[in-house]
């Protein structure tokens, strides 16, 4: 399995950005770590705590990361204004 999605990791040029819940039953974090190694421009992973397979979609810290990652680490962040917010609990942006 992982030596299929290494061989196709191995042609992906562009910075790319690994996230995993620690809590996902279905993809283990050794899957995450074996395409690490594999991509040539790949940032630092990030691994949401608790967070499942599907259930890390739902975790605020995880599209704060791809925010930064998108505006920080691609430069994207002008291009991109406006288009991801954060509301707290007073629907205020944060």
């Amino acid at each position: 399995m992982y030596s299929l999605y290494g061989n196709k990791a191995i042609k992906i040029t562009t910075r790319t950005l690994i996230r995993h819940g620690m809590s996902d039953a279905m993809i283990r974090t050794e899957h995450s770590e074996v395409l690490r190694t594999r991509l040539q421009n790949v940032a630092e992973p990030f691994y949401v705590p608790n967070a499942t397979h599907r259930g890390i979609y739902g975790e605020v810290s995880m599209w704060k990361r791809i925010k930064e990652f998108v505006d920080d680490e691609l430069q994207f962040g002008k291009a991109w204004d406006g288009i991801v917010i954060f509301i707290n609990n007073s629907n205020t942006p944060v």
